[in-house]
């Protein structure tokens, strides 16, 4: 079987799992709202906890426990069995395992401190509390993305320093004509886990670093590690950074108060006792997830735009059209990424132009 035909099958059971967990999440959030559980439960951690920060914590970290468990066969199914089945993963299942406890640690810990801010606000300003949430979104995303790669990336990557002279002194070259500066070029040991490729230019200030995996520098040759790191220089430069930080930020405010508007709906048909309430916010992790749907497309067709942008800076910083190409084809290959999606799944889900429109925009500037 080709890899082509290989890449159309992982992308539609990948689309798939999904929907899937998608839909499970929906029910399951569905079920416990509307069948009284949300209530019931909320009570019962009221009698028995004091303090709001405490309830707040007992009641959504073992909601949010409890749905991990029950979709645990589809991470699996997903993560783990498909990638294996298609060549992807080098994990054992007893390493993927720990890497699932840390995904779920991390992730639990700081899901928990976003719910306890913005069940602060919905305790504190329960009249502008959307707005408020959509400023303090800014801040934490721009938190998040200053200490990623100093403190989140190395839980599961090990960095080192690029260590292979004449490739660094050209990626340095690279910065320099894009007067970019950053904290060093590390090379990141993504083998571990998986033969997929990736490279990145991370952090902000202090923390801003080259990120390239350890498979993008065994698998291409040294001109297109240049072109996608030139890539990567461009979304700094142009800023997109900000654009999609500042389009979250207004997003959220968006959704939050459409969200609003239905939980003050729903507060009397679900025995809620205000916006305060426990109960109230497995109903708004429902309605976050609906009309996230909404906004998906939008957020992504920008993405695209931005993606778009970033690669005609790299071929003006590099002048090097085909060996863009050669990489989106190799990476392609190596990734067993669709080329060419079908239009609804590019309109939908895709945050990158699709690699065929990539490779056809860099051989049209090759022309």
């Amino acid at each position: 079987m080709s890899k082509e035909s290989d890449a159309k099958r992982y992308a539609r059971l990948r689309r798939g799992l999904w929907f899937a967990d998608l839909l499970l999440g929906v029910l399951l959030l569905g079920l416990w709202v509307f069948s009284g559980a949300a209530v019931f439960y909320r009570d019962w951690v009221v009698s028995h906890l004091h303090g709001w920060p405490l309830q707040v914590g007992v009641y959504i970290g073992s909601l949010g426990a409890g749905m991990s468990l029950v979709a645990f066969p589809l991470d699996w199914i997903r993560d783990f069995w498909l990638e294996h089945r298609f060549g992807l993963s080098t994990l054992t299942f007893p390493r993927w395992m720990l890497d699932q406890a840390k995904q779920w640690l991390l992730g639990g810990l700081l899901g928990l401190a976003v719910v306890e801010g913005l069940s602060a606000l919905l305790r504190f300003a329960p009249e502008n509390w959307w707005g408020w949430a959509a400023f303090f979104w800014l801040g934490w995303s721009i938190l998040l993305t200053r200490v990623a790669p100093t403190w989140l990336i190395p839980i599961f990557y090990r960095q080192t320093p690029l260590k292979e002279a004449a490739l660094k002194q050209r990626l340095e070259s690279l910065l320099n004509r894009c007067q970019t500066r950053v904290r060093g070029i590390f090379e990141v040991n993504l083998s571990r886990t998986t033969r997929k490729a990736n490279a990145c230019l991370c952090g902000l200030g202090k923390s801003r670093r080259v990120l390239i995996s350890d498979t993008l520098l065994k698998g291409h040759p040294p001109e297109e590690v240049e072109v996608i790191l030139a890539h990567e220089v461009g979304h700094l430069h142009l800023h997109h950074m900000g654009i999609l930080i500042g389009a979250s930020g207004l997003a959220t405010g968006a959704l939050c108060f459409l969200a609003d508007r239905g939980i003050r709906f729903l507060l009397g048909p679900l025995s809620l006792t205000g916006l305060d309430d426990l109960a109230a916010l497995p109903l708004l992790g429902l309605l976050f997830t609906g009309l996230s749907l909404v906004w998906m497309p939008f957020i992504n067709g920008l993405s695209r735009i931005l993606e778009a942008q970033a690669d005609r800076y790299a071929l003006d910083q590099t002048g090097n059209p085909r060996a863009f190409a050669t990489a989106m084809r190799r990476l392609a290959e190596r990734n067993l990424a669709e080329a060419s999606p079908p239009k609804w799944v590019e309109w939908l889900l895709y945050d990158h132009p699709s690699i065929a429109k990539r490779i056809a925009m860099a051989e049209g500037a090759d022309a």
